[in-house]
């Protein structure tokens, strides 16, 4: 944090003779932030987004520092205003869906996922947000089904892959996991965590010869 504080003296020098700098604010407040300075940071974001008001990021980061201060209504407020200016902003989209979820109510946070996928349909991060609502309410059906449709609409998308192999395993349905690793290799040979499922479940099943690369099963 120390480190830090020379970059915020010259930051703030510059906020203050060229106000106009969008990208000097942000550094500023991040930084500020990074201190432990939440205030602030807040401080920065507050005038920024009077003096650029419609860019739904700084709203997205009014929102984040409002959460770490456990002002979760100003900071469900700022999300809103985030979602408003940019109905397909995932980030806000999240931490909204993470804030209903935190206060109890779960239509709410499928409704908004719902909303989001109408608005942004070909979008993986949709249908993998709505799986993760679904498993939260313990519907490991629904939450499977769109996992399977972001890899429908988006068949380089990790994190359903991973996701879903991972419900397989949990359901001892291993050889479908595998194939579905597989073909996440296949297309990204660097993913850790999918090589480390598979040599989890190579292990578990005695086989430790290298996977035949596949394709995904289709589930539907």
């Amino acid at each position: 944090k120390g480190d830090l504080a020379p970059a915020v003296t010259s930051l703030t020098k510059l906020v203050q003779q060229r106000p106009d700098i969008l990208e000097a604010r942000s550094l500023l407040a991040d930084a500020l932030r990074r201190q432990g300075k939440l205030d602030e940071a807040l401080a920065v974001y507050d005038a920024t987004e009077k003096a650029f008001p419609r860019l739904p990021t700084i709203s997205m980061f009014r929102g984040m520092i409002l959460s770490q201060q456990k002002k979760l209504p100003e900071a469900r407020k700022a999300f809103e205003r985030a979602v408003e200016l940019a109905p397909t902003f995932f980030g806000a989209v999240e931490q909204l869906v993470l804030l209903d979820q935190s206060e109890k109510k779960p239509d709410a946070a499928r409704s908004r996922v719902e909303a989001l996928i109408a608005k942004s349909p070909k979008s993986a991060e949709g249908y993998v947000l709505l799986a993760r609502v679904m498993l939260a309410q313990k519907d490991q059906k629904l939450a499977e089904m769109a996992l399977q449709k972001a890899i429908a609409v988006q068949p380089d998308a990790p994190v359903a892959y991973r996701m879903l192999a991972g419900l397989q395993i949990g359901n001892n349905e291993a050889d479908k996991a595998l194939v579905n690793l597989q073909a996440l290799v296949t297309k990204n040979p660097k993913d850790g965590e999918a090589l480390i499922m598979l040599s989890s479940i190579h292990q578990r099943q005695g086989n430790h010869a290298a996977p035949r690369l596949g394709h995904p099963v289709d589930l539907h």
